[in-house]
């Protein structure tokens, strides 16, 4: 066998070798292909749902900034709140110092008004007692009796005047406790 033989021989032996290998290889290669573009379809579907996704986040985006604004005010109207709340507090506790005062204001007209019923009835155990045995020992005195009893009367009418005030004092003092009972209704309301 000469060499050109020899080399067509092994050309020949590769060639039956090497032709199911590229056959086969070559059916490879075409599924290699199909694959990619396979591949390829998806990248596209995914770069569309990157897409989406970049819209939808900067919708987010959005609406964190909203909230981020709403927050703000929120958080004005909450400091407001609590200015508010620390006025009415403040004048709340203006109201119960007033409160405290009209109460013992209210004590000693209370220790006067008892005074001056004690005094009402020893002036009228004392006209009652008296008047009668000094009409009947006195009688020129009669003037002067009048006049005692026109003080006692007198004495009457301021009294029943003070009795007045404290009516109208108590009336104010019922008013007070409405308008804070209001005021704690809201404060309860506002916490």
């Amino acid at each position: 066998m000469t060499d050109q033989e020899l080399l067509q021989a092994i050309s020949a032996a590769v060639k039956n070798e090497v032709e199911p290998l590229r056959q086969e290889m070559k059916g490879e290669i075409q599924g290699i292909r199909g694959e990619l573009q396979e591949v390829r379809g998806e990248l596209l579907e995914m770069k569309g749902e990157i897409q989406e996704v970049r819209g939808e986040i900067q919708e987010v985006r959005e609406e964190l900034q909203e909230v981020k604004t709403r927050l703000t005010k929120v958080e004005e109207e909450t400091q407001e709140i609590k200015t508010r709340l620390t006025r009415v507090e403040e004048e709340t506790q203006e109201i119960k110092i007033r409160l405290t005062k009209v109460e013992e204001e209210t004590g000693e007209i209370k220790t006067r008004l008892t005074k001056v019923e004690e005094e009402t009835a020893s002036t009228r155990m004392l006209l009652e007692n008296e008047l009668s045995k000094k009409i009947d020992i006195i009688g020129e005195g009669h003037d002067f009796l009048k006049q005692r009893l026109e003080n006692a009367l007198t004495m009457e009418m301021k009294r029943e005047a003070m009795e007045l005030q404290i009516v109208n004092m108590q009336i104010d003092i019922k008013k007070m406790k409405e308008s804070i009972a209001d005021h704690d209704e809201k404060l309860q309301k506002i916490s």
